[in-house]
């Protein structure tokens, strides 16, 4: 391959202007992708934190299953409420949960009803934060709903935290008694989180500098290929879906060669997009337009024929267009196979047809017309249980000397419409 000598010292160099169109994307992209990491980032440490929230709550609640045996309940005195699981007072016995947030972190409470009883948060005293109620939405969530549920942004306090919260539900498994609360400041949550998108950060940032001292040392040795391809992409801007991209390119087996290969599939992406018909996948009109175009440039006369479906009305009235869809879609199918080396077939428009027979004259166009008009009488069509058989009309005729494609497609629409009038499922020449 030919390596391109470049001129670095030129602002308007081609050397430049690669720099330019790599480095400023490579920097969008750097920026989109931090974004977007630090989203994710942000996302999946929620989805940890509620993971852990809800580990805790079944560990605080199992623990207590096993400790005391029995029924939550609680004790109201004058001036005191204390919260029982079976025989065993909760109030004021917080070892376990104190263990627990020693090992976890996390702050644990418990409620009868609405009022927190049994808590390791502390307030800025360094008492228990209990005899407090729950937050509104929390009470109308949870214990009035029976739901559990996470929250990112409840305030306890003062404080902001994430909290996962829980119904106590009595013995007969209906009644709500209470609610299990484990929460996590969420200042320790951003905390982590920040963490996390600083490292992300600083590997993408380490990552693009890398990528642009790559592409600085190898801009001069690829400018060729880029050209290449850039010569190619433009081909298909300016609609010639016949380009060719050059096989320098297709051969590579990195990222350009990658580059390459994918331009290729978008340019048969695009021209099954813009060519074929999205049902039946034959040609489009525009498609046939443009062939019949093409051949009347290299002055290769041909047969022209415009056939129709006949009484197709009648497949969609009574049996709906999906059945009718099915119709154009084997009839299609039959008339590609019947043109199989000897032009093409394009999908005109609704129900018509314009078969072109390429270097075939009038009369053995019409006789060929007559088998493929057979194979579509033939051909049996299923839909929904039952099955159907269709006939169709043609009209063909030849290109007259010096005629234009438009004045001969017109003589075959006439054609058609002598065979529609004449009493269909014929050929007429």
């Amino acid at each position: 391959m030919k390596i391109v000598k470049v001129d670095k010292r030129g602002k308007d160099s081609l050397y430049a202007t690669f720099l330019i169109m790599t480095l400023v994307p490579l920097l969008a992209f750097g920026l989109i992708a931090i974004t977007f990491v630090s989203n994710r980032v942000r996302e999946s440490t929620k989805e940890q934190v509620v993971k852990n929230l809800k580990n805790i709550e079944a560990a605080v609640e199992n623990s207590y299953d096993i400790m005391y045996p029995g029924d939550y309940n609680i004790l109201v005195m004058k001036k005191s409420r204390t919260l029982y699981k079976g025989e065993a007072p909760l109030s004021g016995n917080t070892e376990l949960i104190d263990a627990i947030k020693k090992e976890s972190g996390m702050d644990i409470s418990l409620f009868f009803a609405d009022l927190r009883l049994v808590t390791t948060m502390l307030d800025e005293n360094g008492d228990r934060y209990i005899d407090v109620a729950a937050a509104d939405r929390v009470v109308a969530e949870v214990f009035i709903g029976k739901t559990e549920m996470f929250y990112d942004n409840v305030t306890i306090g003062t404080i902001p935290y994430y909290a996962y919260y829980k119904p106590i539900f009595s013995e007969d498994g209906d009644t709500c008694i209470g609610m299990i609360g484990v929460a996590m400041p969420s200042a320790t949550v951003n905390a982590e989180v920040m963490k996390s998108i600083y490292q992300t950060i600083l590997i993408l940032i380490a990552f693009m500098i890398i990528t642009a001292f790559v592409i600085i040392r190898s801009s001069s040795k690829i400018i060729d290929i880029i050209q290449r391809i850039l010569k190619f992409l433009r081909e298909l801007a300016n609609d010639n879906l016949d380009a060719r991209l050059d096989e320098v390119v297709l051969g590579r087996k990195d990222e350009l060669g990658e580059i390459g290969l994918a331009s290729s599939k978008v340019q048969m992406s695009l021209k099954k997009l813009i060519e074929r018909d999205a049902l039946t996948g034959l040609y489009n009109r525009r498609a046939g337009e443009r062939k019949l175009d093409n051949l009347e440039k290299q002055g290769i006369k041909s047969s022209i024929s415009i056939g129709d479906i006949d009484f197709f009305k009648k497949f969609n009235d009574s049996f709906g267009h999906e059945c009718g869809d099915v119709v154009l879609k084997e009839v299609a199918a039959s008339l590609n196979e019947g043109m199989r080396g000897k032009g093409f077939v394009a999908r005109w428009g609704g129900e018509e047809f314009l078969l072109v027979f390429e270097n075939i004259e009038e009369t053995a166009a019409g006789l060929m017309l007559i088998d493929i008009l057979q194979g579509v009488r033939d051909r049996v069509i299923e839909y929904d249980g039952q099955t159907h058989s269709v006939t169709m009309t043609f009209g063909v005729v030849g290109r007259a000397e010096d005629e234009k494609v438009a004045d001969q497609i017109r003589r075959a629409d006439d054609k058609l419409y002598e065979g529609k009038q004449g009493g269909r499922n014929r050929v007429i020449v």
